[in-house]
């Protein structure tokens, strides 16, 4: 039916009633259905789909599992800051204690890390 919320890469979508996918780069994740779901046949859903599918009460637990899923990523994001930030210091250390060519490579990753982090800015989109 349509994207009902959207954060980076991370995609909730209701594909009929009941009936949610947690997309991560266009990729299915999670397959997650409601009560409201009228099913011909629950255990087939079940079997033609190979990721985890959760069996939930309502919307609200859908829109729980998205953003826990979406944190997740953002968690790996804030990894990513903090060893860039450690691997800056130490390159600092090297080149004080060295040589200014290593200085030199300090600032070319500088530049590169700077693209990087740029490259990690969150988007969150909410069609609620």
């Amino acid at each position: 039916m349509g994207i009902i919320s959207q954060y980076d890469d991370w995609i909730l979508q209701k594909k009929e009633k009941g009936l949610y996918i947690i997309k991560y780069k266009e990729k299915p994740i999670r397959k997650i259905i409601t009560e409201n779901y009228d099913s011909r046949d629950i255990v087939t859903e079940k079997y033609e789909f190979s990721e985890p599918i959760d069996e939930v009460k309502s919307f609200n637990e859908v829109k729980t599992i998205f953003y826990l899923e979406s944190e997740k990523s953002k968690n790996n994001i804030q990894y990513k800051k903090i060893s860039i930030l450690l691997s800056i210091i130490i390159l600092i250390y090297i080149s004080v204690q060295y040589s200014p060519i290593i200085l030199i490579l300090f600032i070319i990753s500088g530049i590169i890390i700077h693209y990087l982090y740029n490259n990690y800015s969150t988007n969150e989109i909410s069609y609620l």
